[in-house]
């Protein structure tokens, strides 16, 4: 199993990446296969979470829209296999600053080609897959992109599209 190192070369700088084959295997093995045929390449972070509690830019999508994605799904991993409650239902959790998760669409097994980089405390639901972390050299970088904060057009969950943009270049 084992891990996989990568970097987001971005035009804040580069940050590094790695992928934790042990917890989410499809997750990574998705995440390379789409970065290796360059569909990550010039794609922005098209959404900036920047409050305490909720501080994460989402990316992974060509489109820019939050809405695009591979043309396929896969299944939910890690922690949604080892966190469910009694009830059926997933409680939050906390994403510390440096967890690198998929980002789906809330629904059970809509993972695609969205991710989150995650630069702050952050608690969510535990449907989204952790697949990895972000080395420290980037989040410094993260720190400063969002420190300009979004657009102001932020949705229900405090989302917004960043007023620095964050470019995907290339994955590495």
């Amino acid at each position: 199993m084992g891990t996989v190192t990568m970097t987001l070369d971005t035009t804040i700088g580069p940050i590094p990446l790695v992928l934790d084959r042990a917890k989410a295997p499809c997750a990574v093995n998705s995440f390379v296969n789409l970065a290796r045929q360059g569909y990550f390449d010039r794609s922005v972070c098209d959404q900036l979470a920047n409050d305490p509690g909720s501080q994460l830019y989402t990316c992974g999508d060509p489109t820019g829209t939050g809405t695009g994605g591979p043309g396929y799904l896969f299944a939910d991993e890690y922690p949604v296999t080892v966190a469910p409650n009694a009830n059926g239902f997933l409680a939050p959790m906390l994403h510390p600053r440096g967890t690198l998760a998929m980002a789906s669409d809330g629904r059970v097994d809509s993972n695609g080609s969205r991710f989150m980089l995650v630069f702050g405390d952050t608690i969510l639901p535990a449907q989204y897959t952790i697949f990895g972390t972000i080395g420290e050299p980037g989040l410094p970088l993260l720190d400063a992109a969002a420190a300009t904060g979004y657009d102001g057009g932020a949705d229900a969950a405090g989302r917004g599209r960043p007023v620095t943009p964050v470019m995907i270049n290339r994955v590495i």
